[in-house]
């Protein structure tokens, strides 16, 4: 039997859609949310973005050849994919009810729910099915945005800085994340010490070292409830400077 042959707006529409999804969502890991987005997800991200157009592409380069001989139902090899597929759904939907704030938890539900019929379904196995798969994670994401509405590092500085703090200086404080209290040493060697919210943020943090009333202070603005949460002062190691002098 041959391999059908998918007509070009497929191919156009589902280069298009991924390419939008992989722009948007990267977009806005790296440089809206400066990668709390995705945080420790960005690596199955990338596996994702990779292997799914990896289907309809491996169709498309033996397009004319001759279909194999489906496998023995009762093998144990057919069993455990069935088993896999199975589980694969059941995980997703477990780790989108505990852990809400999840946005790859969002795209993997929304993507297994899509796909569990298009797979069924043999006439829809094509570039157009992967082009409708990344346009659902393109409106999820949507969705997921509006109804969770995380703080941008763009609307944290702007918070911190109607504070009444000036000259801040943005540094990574997710890497304490589990901690109750860190340190961290500046590019001038000053060291700024911080105490976590005892509350933790589904999402993450932004951390900034901000200058008011002339003395330093640790701020950290939590991404998920738009707040600052911490605005702790510290020892008077020299008196304030710009930011330019600390950076």
């Amino acid at each position: 039997m041959k391999e059908e042959r998918y007509p070009c707006w497929e191919w156009i529409f589902a280069a298009a859609m991924w390419a939008a999804f992989c722009f948007l969502l990267l977009w806005m890991h790296y440089k809206a949310y400066d990668t709390l987005l995705l945080a420790d997800d960005i690596s199955a991200f990338w596996w994702i973005t990779i292997l799914v157009p990896a289907y309809p592409l491996s169709r498309w380069l033996l397009q004319g050849g001759t279909s194999q001989t489906p496998p023995d139902r009762n093998s144990i090899i057919v069993r455990l994919y069935t088993l896999f597929w199975c589980l694969i759904p059941v995980s997703c939907f477990y780790a989108l009810l505990t852990e809400p704030y999840r946005l790859a938890a969002w795209l993997l539900a929304a993507w297994i729910a899509l796909f569990i019929p298009l797979y069924l379904c043999r006439r829809h196995r094509g570039p157009a099915a992967v082009g409708l798969l990344f346009l659902v994670g393109l409106a999820v994401t949507v969705v997921f945005l509006l109804i969770v509405q995380p703080v941008s590092v763009a609307r944290a500085e702007q918070m911190v800085q109607k504070a009444g703090y000036v000259g801040l200086y943005r540094f990574d404080c997710m890497e304490f994340y589990q901690s109750v209290r860190f340190e961290r040493v500046l590019g001038n060697g000053e060291v700024i010490r911080c105490t976590m919210p005892a509350q933790r943020d589904p999402i993450g943090y932004y951390g900034f070292y901000a200058i008011k009333d002339s003395k330093g202070y640790c701020v950290v603005v939590s991404a998920a409830r738009g707040q600052i949460e911490v605005e702790e002062p510290q020892a008077q190691q020299a008196p304030a400077q710009s930011i330019e002098e600390i950076i």
